[in-house]
């Protein structure tokens, strides 16, 4: 790879302008970003939307990209950009990072390395701790109640699970935490939570955080939930709740995947250059 890098980053949300703006601050490399209307990029920002013209050795995709049909989505555009038309500004070889399906990627440009970000280790801890932030924010504009003294519920103790019980233990929240076997109960009792089943009454919590992408608040499970309890669900699509039986019972409900990209969208444009210029930098040393 050439010691002067370019790269485009195609669609997304603000937090692809700021990492091209990160991007742009890095010796070695020029960014653009492709698919944004004017009225939906910050003013000090706007000439870094002007890509066409240049061939790139990178196409940075989104941590989301593709819609339900595998097209690249462009939610800041009115108007669609064609995978062919990024393809023709990808120089022949070039790199495509992406930080979601790599099967789906290959559709943009055969025979380009295919690289997925999303699930490197140093975003996905960093983008935890924004994903926590995000979610208290939630819960605060969600509830007429403080969190201190609060029995708050968190499914999942992974990453995000681990930086909700962190932040909410600063606020003085009671926090249990639903766990299946012993190594989870040693988990939550480490991160400072109390660990429990789902076996038992969800009765008693009025907040609860759902981070585990698989259905977890079912039908019969909701049924011993209250019904001022306000849910968070974290978990990508379709999210671990059953939405439409909450709303049966009368649960407020609420589906919020991707909060770094709406809550704090500058840090987490700056945590995705991070990862992509480690990751340049580890190609370059592999070449």
């Amino acid at each position: 790879m050439d010691n002067n890098i370019k790269i485009l980053a195609a669609g997304g949300d603000k937090r692809q302008l700021w990492c091209v703006r990160e991007l742009n601050g890095t010796p070695g490399i020029t960014a653009r970003a492709a698919g944004f209307d004017t009225e939906s990029v910050p003013p000090e920002l706007i000439g870094l939307t002007q890509w066409r013209g240049e061939q790139y050795d990178c196409l940075l995709l989104s941590m989301n990209p593709f819609d339900g049909d595998g097209k690249v989505k462009f939610p800041c555009s009115g108007d669609r950009i064609s995978e062919d038309e990024l393809s023709d500004h990808l120089i022949p070889g070039g790199i495509v990072l992406s930080g979601g399906n790599e099967r789906q990627t290959d559709v943009i440009s055969p025979g380009s390395r295919v690289i997925c970000y999303g699930d490197r280790e140093e975003l996905c801890l960093r983008n935890a701790v924004l994903t926590a932030e995000g979610a208290v924010q939630l819960a605060l504009e969600e509830l007429d109640e403080a969190l201190w003294r609060m029995p708050v519920l968190v499914a999942g103790i992974g990453r995000i699970g681990t930086a909700l019980i962190k932040i909410l233990s600063g606020f003085g929240a009671k926090i249990s935490a639903v766990v299946r076997n012993d190594k989870g109960a040693a988990k939550a009792e480490a991160a400072g939570a109390y660990p429990v089943g789902l076996s038992g009454s969800l009765s008693g919590y009025s907040l609860i955080f759902n981070t585990v992408p698989d259905m977890v608040f079912d039908s019969e499970v909701l049924r011993g939930v209250d019904k001022d309890t306000v849910i968070i669900d974290l978990a990508s699509a379709p999210g671990g709740t059953d939405f439409t039986a909450a709303a049966g019972y009368g649960i407020r409900a609420v589906h919020a995947p991707g909060l770094p990209g709406r809550t704090a969208p500058v840090t987490a444009g700056k945590i995705i250059a991070g990862t992509v210029i480690n990751i340049l930098k580890e190609v370059r040393e592999n070449e």
